[in-house]
């Protein structure tokens, strides 16, 4: 080899598994790790972001290869150095379904000093081993949209032989042996967990829990369904107000950091990888890049040429969202 030769390191894997970092309303800015096919879950929610279930299962799996996972994660780490507020796993589907993801926590905690957290719908905590692969985590997020058996269908349409009560006791167990901290989200949606005997079920349930706190949420982001309309925030105040009683609640809004990821390679490629996972306003993806709007704006019309997103209009806000392609069609997500 001659002197001026370079050495070109290899490019990282295309996005399978790493995203973002991401703007989050309840973790800032948060570096996703989507550790199974998009929409393996078991829950169909009709309010979810990501789009519908295409396999709803209670079934854990290695779905994706490991070795796969992690060289990726690794990838990302050695290219990577910016200061982010978590590192999450989360994104198109259930994590807890995957049967490695004791030893991946374990594993990315090796690769940084960043707190590493875990977005679940909280479906699996009656399982002792998914308590145990959670037990690594810094931080869990499960959540909690109901305790009625009728909304529960109505609003997380479970997979079959999934009780709300075998939730709500698995919940317990975890929060009672975790010793991190567990913040659980409740979303409302109104018109059908917004309702006074749906709270004080709900206030009844967390008090018994006994959680770090509870994170009050609705429906910011286009869902799936179009019948679903967010609670409005004079509603969600009053409905806070009267859980502090007997929980720790906080309204959680608007997404706010003071960290973007300037400096990350192929820009393009993580937009594009974010909007796989969620739509996000414009506004959100200055804010997640640190891009300058001109910059942002020529690369949105980069990915809209190549028809690779769409724009979505939802409460007066406009999304962008990457299409989705099945066969020779294309359709926006959700």
């Amino acid at each position: 080899m001659h002197d001026n030769d370079q050495v070109i390191k290899p490019a990282c894997p295309a996005g399978k598994v790493v995203f973002g970092p991401v703007p989050s309303r309840r973790l800032g800015l948060s570096l996703g790790i989507d550790i199974v096919p998009h929409k393996v879950c078991s829950y169909d929610c009709i309010y979810c972001e990501v789009g519908t279930t295409t396999l709803k299962t209670l079934s854990r799996q290695s779905y994706l290869p490991e070795d796969e996972i992690i060289e990726e994660i690794k990838c990302f780490f050695s290219k990577n150095q910016n200061p982010m507020d978590f590192v999450t796993f989360s994104g198109s589907g259930e994590p807890t379904l995957h049967l490695g993801l004791g030893r991946l926590i374990q594993t990315v905690k090796a690769m940084t000093t960043t707190t590493i957290a875990v977005l679940t719908n909280g479906s699996l905590l009656a399982d002792a081993l998914v308590r145990q692969d959670l037990s690594f985590a810094d931080v869990v997020l499960p959540s909690l949209d109901t305790v009625r058996a009728s909304t529960f269908e109505q609003l997380n349409n479970p997979a079959p032989g999934l009780r709300i009560g075998d939730v709500v006791q698995g919940l317990n167990k975890f929060v009672e042996s975790f010793s991190g901290r567990c913040w659980v989200e409740v979303l409302l949606v109104k018109g059908i967990n917004d309702s006074p005997v749906e709270i004080e079920g709900l206030t009844d349930a967390l008090a018994w829990i006994a959680p770090e706190k509870v994170q009050l949420t609705t429906a910011y982001r286009p869902s799936r369904t179009a019948c679903v309309e967010p609670v409005d925030l004079e509603s969600l105040t009053r409905i806070a107000q009267k859980m502090r009683s007997r929980v720790n609640v906080e309204i959680v809004g608007s997404f706010s950091t003071s960290r973007h990821i300037e400096g990350l390679e192929n820009t393009e490629h993580r937009i594009a990888a974010m909007l796989r996972i969620r739509p996000m306003t414009f506004e959100e993806l200055m804010l997640a890049t640190g891009l300058k709007a001109a910059e942002l704006n020529k690369i949105l019309s980069f990915l809209d040429q190549g028809g690779a997103i769409a724009e979505i209009r939802f409460k007066d806000k406009d999304f962008f969202t990457l299409k989705i392609r099945t066969g020779d069609n294309d359709h926006a997500h959700p």
